[in-house]
C-alpha cells in the first residue's frame, strides 16, 4: 500500500527531471556554458581555483586558457590532499565529501574520485531521468522486485574515515525508503567481500523472489550470477528447503546474523527450483523467474559477445542500455530500448570533445557539443563537480543523431585499446565485432578471448583462446582464415597491409580453460578492484600479454 501511494510521487519526480532535460537539449549551447560557470564559480576559491585564476572565466574560452587538457595524474597531488583532510585544496568553501568512488586506473594503484554533494546530485538526477523513460515503457517493472548488482560504497576509507568504494553501492544503499521497498536483496549483500560467497547469498535470496528486472553495468556480471546459481543448484536448492544460509559462504558474522533472521523454510519451492533444473539439466532464470520483463546493462562497445548469451539464459528478454556513465561521472542518458546511443547529459557535466585522428595531437582541436557531426567519432573530454576540469576519459565515441541540439553518442571502446604495429590501428570495438562473426560462422562458443599484436619480421596478430572454445584443432586453419577475412571487414587499414603483406594472417595461442578466470582474480586483486568493475580485455598493444598465460598449443598459417 505504502508502495502505491509513494511511488507516483517518485515518478513524478523523475517525470520533471526528464522534461527540463528536453527543454535544455533545444539549447544545448547555453546550458552547457552556464553548467561550466556553475561548477567553476563553486571552487574558484579553492588552492586550485586561485592557481588557475578560475575568477577571470567568463566563459568557455577563456576557461580553455587556463586548463590544459588533462589526464587523472593532473588532479592527484590535490586529490591526495583531499583525502587527507584538505578539502578547500580542489573544492570551494563548505564543500563536502561524500566518498571516493573507486575505479581502476592506468597503473595498479585505483583513481580516487571525490563525491561531493552537487556531483551526487548530478548522478541521481541522471539515473532518475534514465529511469522515467524506462518505466515509462515498461511500468510494470516496480509491481515486482528491482535487483541491482553493485557493490559495497564503503569497502575502504581514506585517512580520515571517509568510505571509498563504488558509487553505485552509495545510491543503492542510501536509496529513498520509497525505491529501497523493491530491491531484491537487503544492501548489506553488497558488502561481502568474497565475489562467490556475494553472488551465492545474492542468488539465496533472489530465487524466492519475484524478479522483475535487473540492473549493472557489465553483462558479464549477469551470466557469472546466473553460472553461480546453476554452478550450486544442489547446494541452494537444500538452502531454501531448508530455510538456511549455506556454511560454505565466507560472510562476516554480523552480515550473516541479520540475513539468517529472514530465512524460513521453504519445501515448496525447493522442489520447483528442483524440478526446473531436472528438466533442463541446469537451473536458469527462464524457469525460475517467469516475470523478469527487463535487464538493463551497458549494450554497446565490445559487450554484444555477453549479450549473445542472453537468449538461452532468458529468453526474448528485452535490454536496455544504462548509458556511458562511469565513476567520473554520466555522460548519455539512453531514452530508447533500441540499441546502446544515448542523448549527452548536458544538464549535469560540462563537455568537450576530440576528434578521433588527433588524440596523439599536442594541439588538438577540440570541440563543444553543439560543434559535433553525425558519423564522426570523438574522444569525451569532462569537467565535473568533483574536482576534474578538462579530462580526458578516453572513451570513445561515435554521433548517431541529434535529439534537438544535443548530440547522441554511443560508446564504441576506451581508447588505450587500440593496437597499431604497421598504421591499422585496430580497435577493440573492431576486434569484438570481428570475432562475434567469426564464431558464428565456425559454429564455436568464444565468450572470451584476447587478441595480441605479435611483432617481428612477419608482424602477425594472435588470438588468445581457451581449449575448450577453440573447438578440433582440424577447424583452427577455417578458424583464423575467417578472423582474417572478418578484420579486414572491419577496418580498412589492416585490409590494406594484409594486401600488401605488411601483416601475416593471424595465429591461435591455445591456454587452458579457466585461464580467463584467473587472470580476472589475480587483476582484481592487484588492481584493488571489484568483479563489477572489471572489464575484460579483448584486444590490447601489449604484445607481452600472452606472457601471464600457460600457453599449451599455438599455431599459425
Amino acid at each position: 500500500m505504502i508502495k502505491k501511494i509513494l511511488f507516483p510521487l517518485l515518478i513524478g519526480k523523475a517525470g520533471k527531471y526528464a522534461r527540463d532535460f528536453e527543454r535544455a537539449a533545444c539549447r544545448t549551447q547555453e546550458t552547457q556554458r552556464s553548467v561550466l560557470l556553475a561548477k567553476v564559480r563553486a571552487h574558484q576559491d579553492s588552492e586550485f581555483g586561485r592557481k588557475f585564476s578560475f575568477r577571470g572565466v567568463t566563459d568557455v574560452a577563456s576557461f580553455r586558457k587556463r586548463i590544459p587538457l588533462s589526464e587523472y595524474s593532473f588532479f592527484q597531488p590535490y586529490i591526495e590532499r583531499v583525502k587527507q583532510g584538505d578539502v578547500r585544496a580542489l573544492f570551494g568553501p563548505g564543500t563536502k565529501i561524500i566518498m571516493f568512488a573507486l575505479t581502476s586506473g592506468t597503473t595498479k594503484e585505483p583513481k580516487f574520485i571525490p563525491v561531493t554533494c552537487s556531483f551526487l546530485k548530478d548522478y541521481r538526477r541522471g539515473w532518475l531521468i534514465w529511469g522515467y523513460y524506462v518505466y515509462s515503457k515498461y511500468p510494470l517493472i516496480v509491481q515486482r522486485t528491482i535487483f541491482p548488482l553493485t557493490s559495497a560504497y564503503d569497502e575502504t576509507h581514506a585517512s580520515t574515515g571517509i568510505p571509498c568504494g563504488a558509487i553505485s553501492g552509495l545510491t543503492s544503499e542510501k536509496q529513498n525508503f520509497v525505491t529501497r521497498l523493491i530491491y531484491t536483496v537487503p544492501a548489506s549483500v553488497y558488502r561481502i567481500k568474497d565475489v562467490e560467497s556475494k553472488y551465492y547469498t545474492m542468488m539465496r535470496i533472489a530465487l524466492q523472489r519475484c524478479v522483475g528486472s535487473i540492473t549493472t553495468a557489465n553483462p558479464s556480471t549477469v551470466l557469472s550470477l546466473i553460472r553461480t546459481a546453476d554452478r550450486y543448484k544442489g547446494l541452494l536448492i537444500k538452502d531454501i528447503h531448508d530455510g538456511t544460509l549455506s556454511g560454505t559462504a565466507m560472510l562476516s558474522p554480523d552480515i550473516r546474523r541479520g540475513l539468517e533472521k529472514m530465512f524460513k523454510p521453504d519445501p515448496v519451492r525447493a522442489r520447483e527450483l528442483e524440478s526446473f533444473a531436472s528438466r533442463r539439466g541446469e537451473l536458469l532464470p527462464l524457469d525460475y523467474w517467469p516475470k523478469l520483463g527487463l535487464i538493463t546493462n551497458w549494450k554497446g562497445g565490445t559487450l554484444s559477445t555477453y549479450l549473445r548469451q542472453y537468449p538461452h539464459c532468458f529468453g526474448n528478454i528485452p535490454v536496455w542500455d544504462i548509458g556511458l556513465v562511469a565513476s567520473e561521472g554520466r555522460m548519455t542518458i539512453p531514452m530508447q530500448e533500441e540499441g546502446s546511443s544515448g542523448v549527452l547529459d548536458i544538464i549535469s557535466h560540462f563537455f568537450e570533445f576530440v576528434p578521433e585522428e588527433e588524440e596523439d595531437s599536442p594541439a588538438p582541436t577540440v570541440l563543444l557539443a553543439h560543434e559535433l557531426v553525425v558519423g564522426k567519432r570523438y574522444f569525451i573530454i569532462l569537467t565535473t563537480s568533483s574536482g576534474l576540469y578538462r579530462y580526458n576519459i578516453h572513451d570513445l565515441v561515435e554521433v548517431t543523431g541529434f535529439y534537438h541540439q544535443a548530440p547522441v553518442l554511443r560508446f564504441l571502446n576506451k581508447g588505450k585499446h587500440i593496437s597499431s604495429m604497421t598504421g591499422e590501428k585496430l580497435t577493440e570495438y573492431q576486434a569484438v565485432e570481428a570475432m562475434k562473426e567469426t564464431s558464428l560462422r565456425c559454429s564455436l562458443e568464444i565468450d572470451a578471448f584476447t587478441m595480441i599484436p605479435r611483432p617481428g619480421e612477419q608482424p602477425r596478430y594472435s588470438l588468445i583462446l581457451e581449449q575448450s572454445a577453440a573447438g578440433e584443432k582440424e577447424g583452427w586453419a577455417r578458424l583464423c582464415a575467417v578472423l582474417d577475412e572478418q578484420l579486414q571487414q572491419q577496418n580498412i587499414e589492416y585490409a590494406g597491409k594484409r594486401r600488401s603483406d605488411r601483416l601475416a594472417s593471424p595465429g591461435l595461442l591455445i591456454v587452458r580453460d579457466g585461464s580467463f578466470e584467473a587472470l580476472k582474480k589475480g587483476r582484481i586483486l592487484k588492481q584493488h578492484g571489484r568483479a563489477e568493475q572489471y572489464k575484460h580485455i579483448f584486444l590490447t598493444p601489449d604484445s607481452d600479454f600472452y606472457k601471464g598465460f600457460d600457453i599449451i598449443s599455438t599455431f599459425s598459417v
